[in-house]
């Protein structure tokens, strides 16, 4: 393989993977949080990105205004979806298994109800800004340079959130020693909602991410899955810089 050709391909599976780290934070808060895994992760993603293309095509919002309101969408979905469907599944005997066929029937149902709604053509998101940077036999598009700073810049603030916040403290204390937060007044309840929010927040952001630099298909989603599950093996579970690292 040429330099050139080397170079070019370390910088785009750079891009590429700066976004499945993003997209396998969620998955590895609600894990490291609520202590399940969300089989459907890769599934919300991927509606992440569908419901940034409709806000982006069909509402005629900005590409970063619909990245953010399907971000929100998905923040009150995760948040609906702990309290009727995983806070009912937590409180009976056998919780682990039953989340998890929970959420791999969520996946299929997903996955058909965007076949459904968008039908099964490729669908994407224009780059926020076209051209390249270039230097010598490296060549970066000017749109995978903003992505991977979003990336980081997001990776930052979220460890900012959890270290100095009070909410952000209560997902540490509620992740370390649930009955010991309990104690200590914390609404460990209120918490998991909340944290459940927050990972299809960051798994539809990421997906709305993606979006702009992959198409979209309903099918593609166990690919996203598969990849944030090796993310979070290698980084660690519940580690948020470990899916930053991996």
């Amino acid at each position: 393989m040429e330099l050139k050709a080397l170079i070019n391909a370390i910088v785009a599976g750079l891009t590429t993977g700066s976004l499945y780290a993003a997209m396998a934070l969620g998955l590895t808060l609600v894990g490291g949080v609520v202590r399940i895994l969300t089989f459907a992760h890769g599934a919300i993603a991927v509606m992440g990105g569908y419901f940034s293309w409709f806000f982006f095509k069909q509402a005629g919002l900005g590409i970063v205004p619909a990245l953010m309101a399907a971000a929100a969408v998905m923040f009150i979905f995760g948040v609906l979806l702990y309290y009727w469907g995983i806070n009912p599944l937590i409180k009976k005997p056998g919780w682990g298994m039953s989340t998890v066929i929970f959420t791999l029937g969520l996946s299929i149902i997903i996955n058909n109800l965007l076949l459904q709604a968008f039908g099964p053509r490729f669908k994407y998101i224009p780059k926020f800004v076209k051209g390249s940077f270039k230097y010598g036999y490296l060549r970066i598009p000017w749109h995978d340079i903003i992505l991977i700073c979003i990336v980081i810049l997001f990776f930052i603030l979220f460890l900012v959130f959890l270290k100095f916040t009070w909410f952000g403290r209560s997902i540490r204390a509620v992740s370390e020693d649930m009955d010991g937060a309990r104690i200590v007044g914390i609404d460990v309840d209120k918490t998991y909602a909340l944290t459940f929010g927050i990972g299809m927040a960051v798994a539809g952001f990421s997906g709305a991410l993606l979006s702009t630099k992959l198409f979209i298909t309903p099918t593609i989603e166990a690919d996203w899955m598969m990849k944030a599950f090796v993310i979070i093996i290698l980084g660690g579970w519940g580690s948020v810089m470990g899916a930053l690292l991996a």
